[in-house]
């Protein structure tokens, strides 16, 4: 009688540990779908912060109906970029007359591992964003050149493919 008692343990303790790992694959689950749903709204909350909310897959900028026109600042547009585009974070802007200056400390990702189309992507977001700015006409991004991308200066004139779409 004893083995089969210890059998039954056995196959008990089994049990128990499966239905144990199945609770705690379904809270990773849970937390993982958590995140990407945080990670979702983060995002959205970044882009209330930039004046056009900018597709570049159809060429198409909309005024961000959430901020007032004329109360960004060049400082709270690259927080918003930086913030949006971790990998690729922009120095603080200096102004010149009408021109932006801003700088890619590292510019690796952005010209090497974006693609171009990436690259021009965000290059447009900056741009469009930046020149949104009263008195801002030009923008200048200093950088290492790469791959996909280099530096220069840029006008809203660029981009002026980019239709704008309402609400």
């Amino acid at each position: 009688m004893k083995p089969k008692i210890k059998i039954i343990a056995v196959f008990v303790l089994l049990g128990s540990f499966a239905i144990q790992c199945n609770e705690r694959s379904a809270e990773s689950t849970l937390t993982a779908s958590d995140t990407t749903a945080q990670a979702g709204t983060m995002a959205s909350e970044r882009q209330l912060h930039l004046p056009w909310l900018i597709d570049t897959e159809y060429k198409t900028k909309k005024r961000n109906s959430f901020l007032k026109s004329g109360i960004y600042t060049a400082g709270h547009i690259v927080a918003a970029l930086n913030a949006k585009y971790p990998e690729v974070q922009l120095l603080q802007p200096a102004m010149l007359n009408d021109t932006l200056w801003v700088k890619i400390d590292n510019s690796n990702y952005l010209t090497q591992q974006m693609g171009s189309s990436g690259a021009a992507s965000y290059l447009a977001d900056i741009v469009i964003n930046l020149t949104a700015i009263d008195g801002v006409n030009y923008v200048k991004i200093d950088f290492e050149e790469g791959s996909h991308a280099a530096p220069g200066t840029w006008t809203k004139k660029d981009f002026a493919d980019f239709k704008e779409i309402a609400d």
